[in-house]
């Protein structure tokens, strides 16, 4: 141990005990573990295949899906998925794709019923308009520059007659960093969300720091209940993700590595904008191409952040998505938590017939 390495010399090796049986039974041992590794390594070969055969099914289950040109392929493509529901889902690495295509049905209008009778988003953005004008009017946000129109060729995909695409800015109150003020542990009694509070489009009030609430950024960047938060650094995989404030309001802030999105909840859902930014066409389309790279982390700022689009639908529409993905999603987890479940109920008995055969 004189290199700090643990080591065994050859003096040492030389004592070691070791415990030997007669030549034929040598021969005999020898060929029966050859035999029986052999065995393990194809049963953990063809483990492996089937995992992996099924998550690629799974992954051109959906993608057949998403891609449905009109109501009638989309439901034989997810008659197909109900109809092999057992097997695409009989693993739990196929569960985070089931959600991802939760999330974008939700954001393509493919997963609640349309209703002719819904008040179209076009209605709604005017009423938008209107009170953020008067906002402003008022002294309550300040007027922010003018933001480019949407121009057809930067549109992901078409929309429902009653849906709009938006840009996030002409959504939003206010579109803001957090504080630079160091936190602590220790000291200050305000707690403060950092970019390890979103995981999977949920803020976690685990772990939390403090900053005193005499700082200069507060009162004006507490968080108010359906506030978003976007992280802006991080890891190039992180970068973009996002979650709602849903505590109690003025009693939290947020660190600088966070945008908040201040959003009107009168006419918008910020778990239906949370949606839309979580989903694959966001990361892929919105965050993705505009993603700058600078001392190993990656970054998105907030002028980029505002000129993102955004498909909107009528707000009634969105309270509908919002109540069918939760479900779906809390089924997900249900899922989940089995399969994880029955995958070590499955090794712990692996365990036991092994100790069984070695102590026979």
């Amino acid at each position: 141990m004189g290199t700090g390495q643990p080591n065994v010399n050859a003096t040492s090796l030389k004592s070691l005990f070791v415990p030997l049986p007669p030549l034929a039974e040598q021969k005999r041992i020898v060929e029966k573990c050859d035999r029986l590794l052999s065995i393990c390594d194809e049963i953990e070969k063809r483990q492996q295949q089937r995992q992996e055969s099924i998550v690629r099914m799974n992954e051109s289950a959906i993608a057949q899906l998403l891609s449905s040109q009109n109501p009638e392929e989309f439901r034989q493509h997810w008659q197909r998925i109900c109809n092999n529901f057992d097997l695409l889902y009989s693993v739990p690495e196929t569960i985070p794709k089931l959600r991802q295509a939760i999330l974008q049905l939700a954001v393509q209008g493919k997963l609640v019923r349309q209703d002719p009778n819904d008040e179209p988003a076009s209605i709604l953005l005017k009423k938008i308009k209107a009170q953020k004008e008067q906002l402003i009017k008022d002294k309550k946000i300040p007027k922010d520059k003018p933001i480019s129109l949407v121009e057809d060729s930067e549109l992901p995909y078409e929309v429902n007659e009653n849906w709009n695409w938006v840009r996030l800015g002409e959504l939003s109150k206010l579109i803001e960093y957090g504080t630079s003020e160091k936190s602590s542990e220790l000291g200050g009694d305000i707690p403060v969300f950092r970019m390890n509070n979103i995981r999977d489009g949920k803020l976690l009030f685990d772990n939390l720091k403090y900053v005193s609430s005499e700082i200069k950024d507060l009162p004006r960047l507490f968080l108010q209940e359906g506030d978003l938060l976007f992280n802006r650094t991080n890891s190039y995989e992180l970068v973009g993700k996002t979650a709602v404030f849903k505590g109690e309001t003025n009693q939290y802030t947020f660190a600088s590595y966070l945008i908040r999105i201040s959003i009107l909840p009168k006419y918008i859902i910020s778990d239906f904008i949370n949606l839309a930014l979580n989903s694959t066409y966001f990361r892929q389309t919105q965050i993705e191409p505009e993603i700058t790279q600078q001392c190993g982390q990656a970054n998105f700022n907030g002028t980029k952040l505002k000129n993102t689009l955004i498909p909107l639908p009528p707000l009634a529409e969105q309270k509908r998505i919002v109540e069918k993905c939760d479900r779906l999603m809390s089924l997900c987890d249900t899922l989940e938590a089995k399969l994880k479940q029955g995958r070590d109920s499955s090794e712990k008995l692996m365990e036991v017939a092994a100790k069984q055969v070695l102590t026979a």
